[in-house]
């Protein structure tokens, strides 16, 4: 399994989670809700785009965002 890749883009106020290795030949599907369904060719989703991620003006003074992550058995 590889490692979930997640980035904040606080110019464009978005924030990508990949599943696999990042690439450029995707299918993104818009799902009209400010999410991205990023897709292989096989139509796998590799990743998630969440636009508008921080609500309000703030989006460019942040430093950090909190994650919680679970694993569950």
């Amino acid at each position: 399994m590889e490692a979930i890749k997640i980035t904040y883009d606080n110019i464009g106020n978005t924030l990508d989670i990949w599943f696999t290795k990042p690439t450029k030949n995707i299918i993104c599907d818009d799902l009209d809700n400010d999410t991205i369904v990023k897709r292989d060719k096989k139509g796998t989703i590799v990743g998630l785009e969440i636009l508008n991620y921080i609500k309000g003006k703030h989006h460019k003074k942040v430093e950090s965002i909190p994650l919680e992550l679970s694993l569950l058995r």
